[in-house]
């Protein structure tokens, strides 16, 4: 690693040899020492490269290369901000960062929203502010990260002011209720309503009491989002049927 950033240091203003340098090297593998990402922001400043170079050099980083003064530095003269917006930075650097790329706002999201250390009232206070009036953000915490705060997410979601959010959330929360329904008529006029609604014809194909004709529909979904989840469920609960009430 030290011979990487002596080649790094040796090119600094030959971007075309430091990006050949980094290429090749994944997210956080090389560590640097916090005085040297200093001594080559002061050398590259003004340079006319700094964006081409840190963009090159900051995905491959460590968070821990970088000091408060080089945090600092980036944000403020707006340099290699989007790349910053990646790392796995403190929470008030990601903030910060936000308004650069949403890598921080989905980063600080997942964090909140997953970190059982951080308190449900600091995460329903990053919810209102970041996460309810976002539908796309909403949902990839809700189905991509199990989390002990689904239910405070879904609750504030059902509050929200943006339709889009406030009608996801109240439609996965009844997709959780047909699970547990057992009375075949309440199942149909639900598969009559859901439209493409993946989670409620999600939970319809998982319910061993929805209807054999519906679930044999549901193992022909297609072209709707999680099709093949559907599809795989409904087969698997058809199968189950056949082994309670072999015939």
């Amino acid at each position: 690693m030290e011979n990487i950033l002596d080649d790094i240091n040796r090119n600094l203003f030959h971007i075309d040899a430091v990006e050949k340098i980094t290429n090749g090297y994944t997210e956080n593998d090389l560590k640097a020492d916090p005085k040297l990402i200093k001594k080559w922001i002061i050398a590259l400043k003004n340079s006319g490269q700094e964006e081409q170079f840190w963009n090159a050099v900051i995905p491959i980083m460590t968070e821990d290369s970088f000091s408060e003064d080089s945090l600092d530095y980036f944000l403020s003269h707006k340099v290699g901000c989007i790349s910053l917006a990646h790392k796995n930075l403190p929470d008030k650097w990601l903030k910060k960062l936000i308004v650069f790329d949403d890598a921080a706002l989905y980063r600080l999201a997942v964090r909140y929203y997953t970190d059982e250390s951080i308190p449900g009232s600091k995460f329903i206070e990053a919810a209102q502010k970041y996460i309810i009036n976002s539908l796309n953000l909403f949902s990839y915490l809700n189905e991509l990260y199990p989390s002990t705060k689904q239910r405070m997410l879904l609750y504030l979601g059902r509050q929200s002011s943006d339709n889009s959010v406030s009608a996801y959330a109240a439609g996965y929360l009844e997709s959780l209720r047909l699970r547990y329904v057992d009375e075949s008529e309440e199942l149909q006029r639900a598969y009559q309503k859901a439209g493409d609604n993946d989670a409620i014809l999600f939970a319809l194909a998982e319910n061993i009491f929805t209807p054999q004709s519906i679930l044999q529909d549901l193992g022909r979904t297609a072209k709707i989002k999680n099709a093949s989840k559907i599809r795989v469920a409904a087969n698997e609960t058809i199968r189950l049927l056949k082994m309670i009430n072999p015939q």
